[in-house]
């Protein structure tokens, strides 16, 4: 542990060891007036639409019409301070001509969901989770659903071998008992990242029984469900990291996926374990159907499961989101 001296933004209050760092981020942070950027704008607006009933989708929009839904502008020519004097009076006057729902209605058909109502505004919640882009919160749970299938191959590698372990006296019970705990903290580890944005433990884990039921419970498809998770947890985790230039995180979850994508490593494992079974060839083309298979088991099953880890993500982490602002 060492004590450093940091520098705070004067606008977003992200912090810099280095003084030129954050005078750099400063000329050009989303939260300065002399940006002309949809964050501190008196226009943007930020509300949570009826889409269809007892469902809503939070949609940046703004009220000059320009298309925000998907990413934010900056350099506007349009662009009023929202603290500015009479901020107040160009906000009543750009209603008058403001209709976000044609925009709106494109962007949720875009993102894959069906308009069933006019879109009436149920809410406005904070603004500061929307500057956050949906595409960002989009990779997010891409990268958590992920995590779901890959509990699912843990728990079909748990059954099977479990299986083996009753009809082949291979190993001793205290090597099979270490064996098996790997595979349980595979689950728990999906588990706990479910449990943190506010989606109960007996949800996942009921999700993850009902799954593995379904699926072949053989050693060729658990070890490549387990491998093809992995590797798109890893990639979707840099994207998303990508998408608000955080690129040292980005470096590290790339650097992840490519580890990942070792198909010895895992068989490796297994061998080490059951040294007289020998399980075929993974055979790298049919690793990524595996997990595209689970993963449409899992949209069957639960298909609000998407929005539900969106509206947790964007409940749970706000704080720490906005201490950190990557603009």
């Amino acid at each position: 542990m060492r004590t450093v001296n940091s520098y705070k933004c004067s606008f977003c209050d992200k912090l810099y060891e280095s003084k030129d760092s954050c005078r750099s981020h400063e000329s050009r942070c989303y939260f300065n007036p002399k940006t002309k950027s949809c964050a501190s704008c008196a226009f943007l607006k930020y509300d949570s639409y009826v889409y269809k009933p007892n469902y809503t989708c939070s949609v940046k929009t703004c009220m000059k019409n320009h298309d925000v839904t998907g990413r934010l502008k900056t350099k506007c020519d349009d662009y009023f301070f929202k603290n500015a004097i009479g901020s107040a009076e160009k906000i009543e006057q750009a209603g008058k001509f403001y209709n976000p729902v044609p925009q709106v209605k494109k962007y949720l058909n875009k993102i894959g969901l069906q308009v069933e109502t006019n879109l009436s505004v149920s809410s406005t919640p904070d603004i500061e989770i929307g500057l956050y882009d949906d595409e960002y919160f989009s990779l997010l749970a891409n990268a958590y659903l992920d995590k779901l299938v890959s509990a699912v191959g843990y728990k079909i590698l748990f059954l099977t071998e479990s299986e083996l372990s009753k009809t082949n006296d291979l190993i001793t019970d205290n090597d099979l008992d270490m064996h098996f705990n790997l595979q349980h903290e595979g689950i728990d580890d999906a588990i706990s990242l479910f449990s943190f944005i506010g989606i109960p433990t007996e949800t996942i884990y009921d999700l993850i029984n009902k799954i593995s039921k379904e699926l072949p419970k053989t050693l060729e498809y658990a070890y490549p469900l387990i491998i093809q998770s992995e590797v798109s947890y890893n990639k979707h985790m840099a994207e998303a990291f990508e998408w608000i230039g955080d690129e040292g995180s980005a470096y590290y979850f790339k650097k992840m996926a490519s580890m990942s994508e070792n198909m010895k490593g895992i068989e490796t494992v297994f061998n080490d374990f059951f040294p007289n079974i020998k399980i075929d060839n993974l055979l790298k083309e049919k690793v990524p159907a595996f997990h595209e298979n689970c993963f449409k088991k899992i949209t069957e099953l639960s298909p609000d499961l998407r929005d539900k880890i969106i509206a947790g993500l964007k409940k749970n982490t706000v704080e720490e989101l906005i201490s950190d602002v990557p603009f």
